[in-house]
């Protein structure tokens, strides 16, 4: 209702597929397209695809990897000040495993690579983790 804020006529939705093809292994497909106004006129409108694999190695065992890609458009609510729209592409991968150690404790670690293209600018993000999880 604020004549500052840029309309935004977009179709929300969320879909999730997921394929089991034995007792080990798994797959999932995600499309994702959202819609996020700010109370200063802000907006955030994003699509995103996200497929990914699961299997199990062995009983306490399992590994995930995936593959994504996305698109994000933000609009300003003052051309003037800061531009009309800016937005990126991004894309990633990554891979992680879950070993169950006891019925108490488990740990992970895995890898994700991300790129962002802003058009004018890119980088690059790695991360690495590690992690231990204690159940009481």
């Amino acid at each position: 209702d604020n004549a500052l804020t840029p309309s935004q006529n977009s179709l929300v939705s969320s879909l999730y597929l997921s394929w089991k093809y034995n007792q080990k292994t798994s797959s999932t497909l995600t499309l994702n397209r959202s819609f996020a106004p700010s109370a200063q006129g802000f907006s955030n409108l994003s699509t995103s695809a996200r497929f990914s694999l699961n299997h199990r190695f062995l009983e306490d065992l399992t590994g995930i990897g995936y593959l994504s890609i996305g698109h994000s458009e933000y609009t300003y609510p003052s051309a003037e000040e800061y531009g009309e729209t800016s937005s990126f592409d991004s894309y990633g991968f990554g891979i992680s495993f879950l070993k169950r150690i006891s019925k108490v404790f488990s740990t992970s670690g895995g890898y994700d690579f991300s790129f962002v293209d802003r058009g004018t600018e890119d980088f690059a993000r790695h991360v690495l983790q590690i992690q231990m999880t204690g159940r009481f």
